[in-house]
């Protein structure tokens, strides 16, 4: 996982040895990049179904009902 380092005076010469490291770097950015896009994806599909259970919830209790313990005394 761990990259050597890229110094800036190596990028004057852009030796081959430079190319591959800033190629390495390059490649840990677009896995970084993907599974963040991939974190942001299942949140949103979390978030989508916990509202979809709070319409199916809502839906179920009686109007006047605190909660479905209270009117049904057992989940």
């Amino acid at each position: 996982m761990g990259h050597p380092p890229l110094e800036f005076s190596d990028c004057y010469l852009d030796s081959p040895d430079f190319r591959e490291r800033l190629k390495c770097y390059e490649q840990e950015l677009e896995r970084t990049n993907k599974f963040i896009k991939d974190v942001i994806k299942d949140g949103n599909a979390l978030i989508s179904a916990m509202r979809k259970e709070n319409i199916n919830r809502a839906t179920l209790v009686p109007r006047g009902c605190s909660g479905l313990i209270t009117c049904s005394g057992s989940i």
